[in-house]
């Protein structure tokens, strides 16, 4: 499921590339930095637990399949992605692109996701019959047919556009048996606080990355942050996003639908051929 995208979540159409942003729990553990003591010294942070090499727990690796199922398990919601993601110029600096994604979901056959940052929005519009791509910086949107459900969908832009849908790797993580063959690290290091939810952290490795899932409460198993190290560039670029879950949103038909705003032109959809995709992952 960690294709060469990884969990990098790129949502790439039309020739344009853009970020997106895609436990059991006992007593909590302090928050990052030092906690003061009344009348005392700082109290010291916890040491990170000590590890073999290439040790895997299993209790990680079941928390990202709880979190797969659950994921998978949810019927509507909208979900707001604060991203900051690391390029490296040619002089070897790495600098950081902020942006915010947000994926609005009612299953079988509704999806609106849509991305703002530093320019005006773009995005995808998908109604069960249709998906519509947009970019309102170069103004065009492109409207094609679709599969009638979302799982569908997913694997038509992947295959035949080269399309990879916001947070598909975590609501996908599971249902490829190669998942959980392909971490070579997986560790469990505690509670923190992620936007004020009590969030377990977890550090994964796999071949040429490493990454980090911060995941809420036993019931409702859901990212709280992921964080992304491409470990295979000397400067080790790193995507980070935090995640804000609404899972009993006010969506209609008016959110599934498209309007193009004035001065946009309508285009064709230039399709990618699926074999060298599917070679890369």
């Amino acid at each position: 499921m960690l294709r060469s995208v990884g969990l990098s979540l790129t949502f790439c159409y039309l020739g344009f590339t853009s970020p997106l942003s895609f436990a059991a729990a006992s007593d909590p553990a302090p928050a990052s930095g030092a906690a003061a003591t009344p009348g005392g010294p700082p109290a010291e942070r916890p040491a990170p637990p000590a590890l073999a090499p290439n040790t895997v727990d299993p209790k990680a690796v079941e928390a990202l399949l709880a979190m797969g199922r659950h994921l998978r398990s949810l019927q509507t919601f909208v979900v707001t992605g604060d991203s900051a993601t690391e390029a490296v110029l040619d002089n070897g600096q790495n600098v950081t692109f902020l942006h915010r994604t947000v994926v609005q979901l009612r299953r079988p056959d509704r999806v609106r996701a849509e991305i703002t940052g530093s320019a005006k929005p773009r995005g995808l519009v998908y109604n069960g019959k249709t998906f519509t791509l947009y970019d309102n910086n170069q103004r065009y949107y492109t409207v094609q047919s679709a599969p009638p459900t979302i799982d569908g969908l997913v694997q038509v832009l992947r295959d035949q556009y080269g399309i990879e849908m916001p947070l598909a790797d975590l609501f996908y993580w599971g249902t490829d048996g190669d998942d959980t063959k392909r971490l070579t690290t997986a560790t469990t290091l505690g509670l923190e606080r992620v936007n004020g939810k009590l969030c377990r952290h977890y550090a994964f490795r796999e071949q040429g990355l490493d990454w980090e899932l911060w995941l809420q409460g036993n019931k409702q198993p859901l990212p709280c942050r992921l964080s992304i190290t491409d470990v295979t560039q000397p400067s080790r670029p790193t995507f980070s996003v935090a995640y804000r879950w609404n899972l009993r949103p006010g969506l209609n038909a008016v959110t599934f639908t498209y309007r193009p705003a004035a001065g946009m032109r309508e285009i064709g959809a230039m399709r990618v051929s699926p074999e060298p995709y599917k070679e890369a992952q």
